[in-house]
């Protein structure tokens, strides 16, 4: 777990970075500690690269993981004390100012100390580095993922058809693209997340009589390993095996003194009236690798053909210049996974598979997640085992612990790995974090982002707000596949992590004291430090003992009551995230002002009634999500919360009752203060009322705001401030009742920003600057009444996704004349009056999801419904039976 060190470096480097304004007097011993630690991370890695790590650097390493976690206790622990004095008044100040001249110098001290340490660690390797290294043959204990990666891509070439399931489909569509898809040289990327298949596949695919016929067997195949990787070293590989293709005796010595130009020129020579096929297996940098494979690989008209295969979504949608297909290869759906795991289990008699035995065998594929790699390599595993439960459910309930120690395992743990070790650094933190989340838990991007950023995780970038930056990051690990989209409906994108990935990640980070996932199932080891602590059992007393390192808590599916929460509370003082969405807490406890480098505070949920007036002692806090609470008035001291980013205060009626009652939304009174709070990004939502409208004026940062109880007569002052949100993407504005107009024509631009609109209450006409939503990516028109042909003010916006209309028009006839070429979700509810939904050829070529519910005069299926070609999902309720 050398790697790791860069794992801790970054976290100092992130602490340093986000509590700047409280260490500036130490940034030089911090810098020199960073610095020394980065050197010896690069040592300890160009060892392992070269020969594998001696006894003594494996001492080094875990001396120097525990030395970084030193540092950055320190660096926490005078940063609470710092932030507990800024709560004091200037007589407690007073008091205390010998106390705090004799915490700095401690800080100095500790640091000091730190710094000799360590130095003093290196100096030591360097003494005994010679003879041990001497006595070294260069064995490596870890298992090394890149040349697993390597070896099992071209073994994949010795593979046999049968031993596949599940490839047909895929396998027919490729090759037709390979046979038949013109005479124009074209790529093919295979995307999908590592172990999925990909390399399997496209074996097979060489292995075909058809292509081995069609390129009269003129092919290379090269594996793009991470390790030692160079375009030249790929250029040998590509002229050798072109050389064995023609049966020509190979120079190795002067190949290898051949340089990139004339090794390109080679290529092109070998090239010339051939019709050739070329595969990329397990692609990780494509700009500079496709500059100069391009004019290596000859466009000629013959039909050659280009394919790779990669786990990032962006290098299989590159650009190449020329023709190019992109296959996304799905996971297998549980029939086929159900088939590829006994094939390997019982290969000679899966009868025998009956009761309960069968029921454990359902949770090992589920757990799979449709992973071809994950399905064989564990259904082999479970040949050795008996046919006994007992045995098999000893597996099931310590997964995790196989997959890190059982050499079976290795070839799946390594190339799942693989994706998570090739992450930058910060990235490395983010996907980390995501195992506090439940198997098959769902969250969305928001929360995810709030985390991050409370964290510390999401740098500063110039004129990027750390939001955007995170959201660049969401999208960094969804095109590596390593987060796996869930839903994007109802205007929320969520995801998921496959489950094989997360009892790895589980298991770096408890070994990484980066979190750790109590499941009822054992108690943390007393004294140990636990830096992150995810509930996911019910609450037992022993769990809390002796861990004051704690920064992070979180729970789920558990019983945590208030008093529990207090327990804890004591022992975890230096909470900068909690995180208590959906437990049965009724109370705030009283303990969590002590937490005063606490940054995210959810009560989403919970059944808590009140804030405490001196929340403002809570001074870092930047996130507070009181939804879903009954909590229906803010506390004056929320005014003093000057790093507030993010104020979630909107509360909604019942699931079942969204449909058909306007009041859905309903929020807390925003304090008289609230234009107090400078860095506030999120406000949503708040009632209007008492000059609300004046105290928002002038907070043009906001970029999400929700106003409910809108008036008529407040049209004038509601259009102004949507002119002034310049940096607004996310709009809700609810009347004050079914029949109060939404008096908002008078807009004459809105936010470019914009991307979700949710606008509930009665509309007079469609308004005209809608037409300018260029960016409008999510609408809402709820108990709108139009009369007019509002879908011609809409039909065009360019991003538009998912639009839900809710009693949207009275009118008799819904007509999609033309435009939605984006569009992929669509609801239309409680039209009242509609009796004919009609679909032209041409609109809407994307749609995958439609809803029609409550429509009582609609007499037949909507006409043109056959031009949705790409309609997956069609739900059709309480409409007439004819």
């Amino acid at each position: 777990m050398e790697r790791s060190i860069g794992l801790l470096i970054g976290k100092i480097a992130t602490v340093v970075e986000n509590e700047v304004s409280l260490l500036r007097e130490f940034q030089v011993e911090l810098e020199e500690i960073k610095n020394e630690l980065e050197y010896m991370e690069s040592f300890i890695n160009d060892s392992k690269r070269k020969k594998g790590l001696s006894d003594v650097e494996k001492t080094l390493v875990k001396t120097i993981k525990e030395k970084a976690h030193d540092i950055v206790d320190i660096i926490d622990e005078y940063t609470y004390y710092t932030n507990k004095k800024l709560s004091w008044n200037t007589f407690h100040k007073a008091i205390h100012f010998q106390e705090t001249l004799t915490a700095r110098h401690q800080l100095a001290t500790k640091l000091q100390d730190m710094k000799r340490t360590i130095k003093e660690m290196g100096e030591r390797n360097n003494r005994y580095y010679g003879s041990d290294r001497l006595d070294q043959q260069g064995n490596i204990s870890e298992y090394d993922a890149n040349w697993v990666t390597k070896s099992t891509g071209e073994l994949a070439l010795f593979q046999c058809d049968g031993d596949l399931v599940g490839i047909e489909e895929a396998k027919h569509e490729l090759l037709d693209l390979l046979l038949h898809g013109g005479l124009d040289r074209t790529v093919v990327s295979v995307l999908g997340m590592g172990g999925s298949g990909k390399t399997s596949l496209v074996a097979s695919l060489l292995r075909s009589a058809e292509v081995k016929k069609h390129f009269s067997g003129f092919y290379a195949w090269i594996t793009v390993s991470q390790t030692n990787y160079t375009i030249d070293n790929l250029l040998r590989s590509m002229v050798k095996e072109f050389d064995e293709r023609e049966g020509k005796d190979i120079n190795l010595q002067e190949l290898n003194n051949t340089n990139q130009t004339d090794l390109v020129k080679m290529i092109i020579n070998k090239l010339q009236g051939k019709r050739y096929l070329v595969v990329l297996d397990d692609v990780w940098e494509i700009d500079n690798l496709w500059l100069v494979l391009r004019p290596a690989l000859f466009a000629n008209t013959l039909g050659s053909r280009v394919i790779l295969t990669t786990r990032k979504e962006d290098i299989a949608n590159f650009s190449f210049g020329v023709r190019s297909h992109a296959y996304n290869l799905k996971p297998l759906p549980e029939s086929m996974a159900w088939e590829l795991f006994w094939k390997k289990a019982l290969p000679h008699d899966p009868d025998k598979c009956t009761g309960e035995l069968e029921q454990i065998a359902r949770h090992l594929v589920k757990k799979c997640g449709g992973l071809p790699l994950g399905l064989a390599t564990l259904g082999a595993l479970m040949s050795t085992k008996k046919l006994e439960s007992g045995e098999w459910r000893v597996v099931l309930h310590r997964l995790n612990w196989e997959l890190n120690n059982n050499p079976r395992l290795n070839v799946v743990r390594s190339i799942i790995l693989l994706s998570f070790y090739e992450l930058p650094c910060r990235l490395k933190q983010c996907f980390l974090y995501c195992c506090i989340f439940p198997e098959d838990y769902v969250f969305n991007q928001g929360r995810l982002i709030r985390l991050w950023i409370a964290e510390g995780f999401v740098e500063w970038g110039r004129g990027v707000t750390q939001e955007k930056m995170a959201e660049r990051y969401v999208i960094e690990l969804v095109h590596r596949c390593m987060l796996q989209v869930s839903i994007e409906t109802y205007s929320i994108q969520s995801f998921r992590i496959h489950d094989l990935t997360r009892e790895l990640i589980v298991s770096i980070s408890e070994t990484e004291k980066f979190c750790h996932v109590y499941n009822g199932q054992e108690v943390v080891p007393q004294g140990s430090r636990v830096y992150g602590l995810a509930m996911q059992a019910n609450y037992r007393e022993e769990v809390h003992k002796k861990m004051s390192k704690v920064r992070s808590f979180f729970v789920f599916d558990s019983n945590m009551d208030t008093s529990s929460l207090q327990i804890l509370l004591r022992s975890f003082m230096l909470l900068r995230v909690l995180d208590l969405k959906d437990s049965p807490i009724a109370a705030l406890p009283k303990e969590v002002l002590n937490c005063y480098n606490l940054r995210c505070l959810s009560l989403k949920s919970t059944l808590v009634e009140k804030l405490p007036k001196s929340i403002q002692k809570l001074r870092n806090l930047q996130t507070l999500d009181i939804r879903q609470t009954k909590i229906r008035v803010l506390p004056d001291g929320i005014t003093k919360l000057s790093n507030l980013r993010h104020l979630y205060a909107r509360q909604y009626i019942d699931s079942d009752k969204l449909l058909t009652a306007f009041n859905i939304f309903y929020s807390t009174q925003a304090p008289a203060g609230i234009s107090e709070l400078k860095n506030l990004q999120v406000l949503d939502s708040v009632e209007v009322g008492n000059d609300i409208y004046e105290r928002l004026r002038g907070m043009t940062q906001l970029t999400r705001i929700g106003l409910t109880n809108v008036k008529e007569a407040d049209g004038d002052d509601l259009c102004e401030l949507i002119e002034r949100m310049k940096q607004i993407d996310h709009l809700l504005v609810q009347a004050s009742s079914a029949e109060e107009v939404l008096r908002i024509d008078q807009v004459s631009l809105a936010s470019p920003s914009l991307n979700k609109l949710y606008l509930i209450g009665k509309l007079e006409r469609t308004p005209r600057w809608f037409d300018s939503l260029q960016g409008l990516k999510i609408l809402y028109l709820w108990w709108s009444k139009l009369s007019d042909d509002f879908l011609s003010h809409i039909s065009e916006l360019p991003n538009l996704t998912i639009l839900n209309l809710n009693n949207t028009y009275e009118g008799n006839q819904l007509w999609f004349r033309r435009g939605f070429g984006k569009l992929t979700s669509l609801f239309v509810c409680n039209f009242v009056q509609l009796s004919e939904i009609i679909i032209e050829r041409g609109v809407m070529p994307g749609l995958e999801e439609l809803h029609i519910h409550r429509c009582v005069e609609l007499r037949a299926m909507p006409r043109g419904l056959e031009h949705l070609t790409c309609l997956q999902e069609m739900y059709v309720r309480n409409v007439p039976t004819k």
